[in-house]
């Protein structure tokens, strides 16, 4: 059983940003629409060309994803606000460590305009979350996200269900979803390793379990990544992003591979967070504001995505 070995601030949510060393223009634009969407808020730091040489990257698309300013001319946006809290729960997956200061909380705020609270504490497993949201009381009114499970705090995927029941039974919260993990199926270090050739967009049996007892409230984080993460960046595959998404496999431009294999980068928690706003658009929990949101991970894909989407390579 591996243990994420963790590190950052503590669990507030940081201020939107971009850092200097983060000059992917993909994720520049999603962050500048993000921003425009609610010019009361702060968006990126800085202005637009920061960190950027003027050029574009070569792993830009033509056509970059950006979000629509919808929000400008629409009562609806106001009445969900007043209504629910998003409270966030987790560990450094949700904490946005490796993030270059992004957090998916952070972004699904901007994305839903309703108010996000970053529960993430690094290196905490699933008991210590437990408690803490045992701790905070009463949920019923709000919509809870919880991706936990990579720090150990359970012996079998049985006994995990049954804590993520416990958890959203306590809180009293019937509006939840739940993210599975993010870490590379065929990575012998992870907690949920599954030597698997070939599985691509497969579940994992851990992503199954997760589906076959909470249904359409599971967001199957790896396999949206794997499907979109690149593309809603404004990044093309390249060969290696191709072999690694026929295992099954995130690309390591989302991550920082430098520094471990396990979090995210601020291109990874991005898609993330849109994928995570895709979910509760799914579920009623928010309206739909018209963003790009890629392929759904529940259709049935999985004898066309590698041909369609040109990531079959022999």
């Amino acid at each position: 059983m591996k243990v994420k070995e963790e590190g950052g601030q503590g669990g507030k949510a940081r201020k939107l940003r971009i850092r200097t060393g983060l000059a992917a223009a993909g994720l520049l634009t999603v962050l500048c629409a993000i921003s425009a969407l609610h010019p009361g808020k702060k968006g990126a730091e800085g202005g637009a060309d920061e960190g950027l040489d003027g050029n574009a990257s070569s792993d830009t698309l033509d056509e970059p994803f950006a979000i629509p300013d919808l929000f400008s001319d629409s009562g609806d946006q106001e009445s969900v606000l007043d209504e629910s809290t998003i409270n966030c729960w987790g560990d450094s997956m949700t904490q946005g460590i490796n993030g270059d200061g992004i957090s998916y909380p952070e972004v699904l705020e901007q994305l839903t305009g309703i108010k996000t609270n970053n529960f993430g504490i690094a290196g905490e497993n699933t008991l210590e979350i437990m408690q803490r949201c045992a701790e905070y009381g009463d949920q019923s009114n709000d919509i809870m996200i919880i991706e936990m499970g990579d720090n150990g705090g359970w012996d079998s995927l049985p006994e995990l269900i049954e804590q993520y029941q416990e958890m959203i039974e306590k809180a009293g919260c019937d509006r939840y979803i739940i993210i599975s993990s993010t870490d590379d199926p065929d990575d012998p270090e992870s907690i949920w390793f599954e030597p698997d050739d070939g599985l691509g967009i497969s579940n994992t049996t851990y992503e199954q379990a997760l589906v076959d007892a909470f249904g359409d409230h599971v967001f199957l984080a790896r396999r949206y990544l794997v499907m979109n993460g690149l593309k809603l960046n404004g990044l093309k595959a390249g060969k290696q992003d191709y072999r690694r998404a026929f295992e099954g496999d995130i690309s390591t431009k989302l991550r920082h591979t430098e520094i471990d294999n396990t979090h995210l980068n601020g291109s990874g928690y991005t898609a993330q967070a849109i994928g995570v706003y895709a979910k509760g658009v799914e579920l009623g929990y928010w309206p739909d504001m018209g963003v790009d949101i890629g392929l759904s991970t529940t259709e049935d894909m999985e004898g066309n995505f590698f041909t369609k989407r040109g990531f079959l390579t022999h």
